[in-house]
């Protein structure tokens, strides 16, 4: 993690977050509330697997410091898959009417990658604990 001051001209140096990453992409966005929304997988690399299965949306209310989370994905069977499915490469929005929306790559065990689209709330996160 790192912070702005200046509206993105300079940032502090970057610190390791809490949250788990098996060196993939990311990405956060700034919600009407205040809170911050961002789309990770919460794994980390195992020998064998990408890492890359679940796909999670997190909410932090604390500019970061903490994270509620919610799978949005996961592979076919419920339980990562060493690999074998990949969701990847989050964007990640919010529209005037609250919504969350996020697109992202499927890769399916042994098939074609595509992409993928979900909406949320905010609320469908934050009330599953």
């Amino acid at each position: 993690e790192a912070s702005s001051v200046d509206e993105g001209k300079s940032f502090s140096t970057p610190k390791p977050t809490k949250l788990p990453n098996p060196n993939s992409g990311i990405e956060g966005y700034p919600l009407k509330s205040g809170s911050l929304v961002l789309l990770f997988n919460p794994t980390t690399l195992v020998a064998n697997s990408r890492g890359r299965d679940p796909l999670a949306a997190g909410i932090s209310a604390d500019d970061g410091k903490t994270w509620v989370q919610r799978d949005v994905q996961k592979g076919p069977t419920g339980t990562p898959s060493l690999g074998e499915n990949q969701f990847s490469y989050p964007s990640v929005l919010q529209t005037s009417d609250g919504t969350i929306h996020a697109m992202y790559t499927y890769a399916p065990a042994h098939q074609q990658r595509t992409i993928k689209y979900i909406r949320f709330t905010e609320g469908w996160v934050t009330r599953h604990r």
